[in-house]
């Protein structure tokens, strides 16, 4: 592939994958009035992160010591695995709860798998080109949200009346941690399979769009429902959603929402799959 070409695909894709199933799970259930500033801490954290491993992640890549290669992939393929299960898993669960819970569970996974599997086959272009239209419908789908739901914001939802203590802090933030920074480790590794070069202003673009598009969706149930119900709510941004009725054509919008956490989730899967089938392809030459 064209080093200099997929500007903008790279960085959509990257978005996508910072939105993944968050889009959908945040705020947690273990979310209080400081969410919102956990949320700012470990976005910060997390571009942060993005641009050391990115410097980091090159040198081992091309590293000439054969052992650290060995337990760099080996921790790649463990991660990229954990988080295509859990994300397949959260979907899922998603879809029998709330899109379609008459459908059979395992329906529902075999069209999940069949359907990545077709993904995993596919070109990495393709795979770009498709998700920068899935970006930018994703995009679109996130503005009309946050312009529709406007009518119903309480903005006094978001103020701090006070400091939290460390320990406060420290459990608000790990929800958001295990969601956005620790996915966000195989994402170097990506821009070295696919472009033969770390691409750091790319990839700091996109996860900085992808957790500023995730904060306006974490916001939105937050500034129509208040943190504390926010929280209570398994799905929070479907529950906020679900109020809108615009007009006799769209008497509900939950199928656009749908569809964009289809999106999402895919994008991440389709990551996660292909950085786990290319770890195990070094692994398998390294041990060789």
């Amino acid at each position: 592939m064209k080093t200099k070409s997929f500007y903008a695909h790279n960085i959509a894709l990257f978005a996508l994958y910072i939105l993944g199933t968050s889009i959908f799970l945040l705020p947690s259930a273990n979310s209080g009035k400081y969410t919102v500033l956990a949320f700012l801490i470990v976005s910060l954290l997390s571009v942060l992160t993005f641009l050391i491993l990115s410097f980091l992640t090159e040198k081992i890549f091309f590293s000439k010591i054969k052992w650290i290669k060995i337990l760099y992939f080996l921790r790649c393929s463990y991660l990229s695995f954990s988080i295509l299960s859990y994300t397949a898993f959260d979907f899922l669960r998603l879809v029998k709860s709330v899109i379609l819970p008459n459908l059979a569970l395992f329906v529902s996974a075999i069209l999940l798998f069949v359907l990545a599997f077709y993904f995993f086959k596919k070109r990495q272009e393709d795979i770009l080109k498709f998700f920068l239209l899935g970006f930018i419908v994703s995009f679109g789908i996130i503005i009309f949200f946050a312009i529709a739901l406007s009518f119903h914001f309480d903005f006094k939802n978001l103020y701090i009346s006070s400091l939290p203590s460390i320990k406060e802090l420290y459990r608000e933030t790990l929800p958001y941690f295990s969601k956005i920074t620790l996915p966000l480790l195989l994402l170097p590794l990506y821009n070295l399979f696919v472009f033969k070069e770390r691409r750091t202003k790319e990839g700091i673009l996109g996860v900085s769009i992808g957790v500023l598009l995730l904060g306006v969706c974490i916001s939105l149930p937050i500034l129509v429902f208040g943190i504390k119900l926010s929280g209570e709510y398994t799905y929070p941004l479907s529950k906020a959603v679900s109020i809108l009725s615009i007009g006799r054509l769209f008497t509900r919008t939950d199928g656009i929402f749908y569809l964009l956490c289809f999106i999402t989730s895919l994008s991440k899967i389709s990551i996660s799959a292909f950085i786990l089938k290319q770890s195990l392809k070094k692994l398998d030459n390294l041990l060789n």
